[in-house]
């Protein structure tokens, strides 16, 4: 075991660390428990995933700017970019992506297929909502979506699929929107991203009707493939992906923020799982 400073209590909440400030890096604690510290668990220079020792969240102790998110990251490009080097490494990666594209449903339809099981209708918040393509197919089904998503690229091709005033760019707490005004609110491969999940989620909460549901879905720090294939596990993302979830771990993070657990939907052979809870009456 290989034991790494995290940050200190001066830097929890996401102010850049003196040193690190040029590099356009910010050092942060668990985002879950708080705690500083932990075991390494793989590096990629110059990041670095750990286990935090008060909770077990695999979590970067040190992660990009928002500024270098913007620059240096774009969700798009960045997603691009390692699937490419993913495919030279690997050709049988190739193939698989090929595979599962034509074998399955789309994401898209799957995310559907789990929200209609809990929320049939209603006003429903697409948080991380790229490029729209989940808001336009439950536009279709009788919802009334709204999107928000960071990236200016994304956000522009979902507004030409939704609208411009169904996608709202930026921050989720960069806008006014009412509270318990939504039925349903969903994350599609954005917690992971999130580098404070569970302010995130607390504002999620504020935003859901008394009753109202959330669905999470996120890459499994506990899946199979992830212990077989190490370090070319394809959900690892550098440095996009600011921590790892397991069913475990998330189900505290959800508790944390108050929610009430309805299930989790986690195959062990699946890369991915989700988490559906709702708000209390």
């Amino acid at each position: 075991m290989s034991s790494t400073g995290g940050a200190s209590p001066t830097h929890a909440h996401g102010r850049a660390h003196p040193t690190a400030a040029a590099q356009r890096t910010l050092a942060r604690a668990c985002p879950l428990c708080g705690a500083s510290g932990g075991e390494l668990i793989l590096a990629r220079e110059p990041w670095r995933l750990i286990r935090c020792g008060g909770c077990g969240l695999a979590y970067m102790p040190e992660i990009p700017t928002e500024e270098a998110i913007d620059t240096d990251f774009e969700w798009a490009d960045s997603f691009a970019r390692q699937r490419y080097e993913r495919w030279m490494r690997n050709p049988l990666a190739r193939l698989w992506t090929f595979f599962v594209l034509f074998a399955k449903p789309s994401r898209e339809r799957r995310a559907l297929r789990q929200i209609r099981r809990h929320v049939r209708r209603g006003r429903m918040l697409d948080v991380g909502c790229g490029d729209g393509r989940l808001g336009m197919l439950a536009l279709r089904y009788g919802y009334d979506p709204i999107g928000v998503e960071l990236s200016p690229k994304m956000a522009a091709k979902a507004r030409r699929r939704l609208g411009p005033e169904r996608v709202l760019c930026g921050r989720l707490e960069d806008f006014p929107l009412a509270p318990e005004s939504f039925d349903v609110i969903v994350t599609v491969s954005y917690l992971e991203h999130e580098p404070q999940p569970l302010p995130a989620l607390r504002k999620m909460r504020g935003l859901l009707k008394p009753g109202g549901v959330c669905l999470h879905k996120t890459p499994n720090f506990d899946s199979l493939l992830r212990k077989a294939l190490g370090a070319r596990w394809s959900g690892f993302r550098w440095p996009e992906h600011v921590q790892y979830f397991s069913p475990v771990t998330l189900s505290r993070l959800m508790q944390a923020a108050e929610y009430e657990p309805i299930e989790t939907r986690a195959n062990p052979l699946s890369d991915n799982f989700w988490i559906i809870a709702r708000r209390p009456v």
